[in-house]
């Protein structure tokens, strides 16, 4: 009794594909990490700008809370 080998070939072909649409992925992946990375860097400082002027903020609100508060 033989077997034809249609399926085993069908299954290299879908396998071939599989691993291509993988790997496609992955690298899509990769490329969009570094992207990111290089967009955090080059904004990185006005991040930094922008956290500071928050606590400074927030620092300044409970000072004046402070000063503005009666002692009861």
């Amino acid at each position: 009794m033989r077997v034809k080998a249609v399926y085993t070939v069908e299954a290299s072909m879908v396998m071939a594909v599989c691993i291509g649409i993988v790997m496609a992925s992955i690298l899509l992946t990769f490329h969009i990490y570094r992207e990111t990375v290089t967009e955090l860097a080059s904004t990185a400082k006005s991040v930094d700008d922008a956290a500071t002027r928050f606590r400074q903020i927030q620092f300044g609100k409970e000072v004046l809370d402070t000063i503005t508060s009666k002692e009861k």
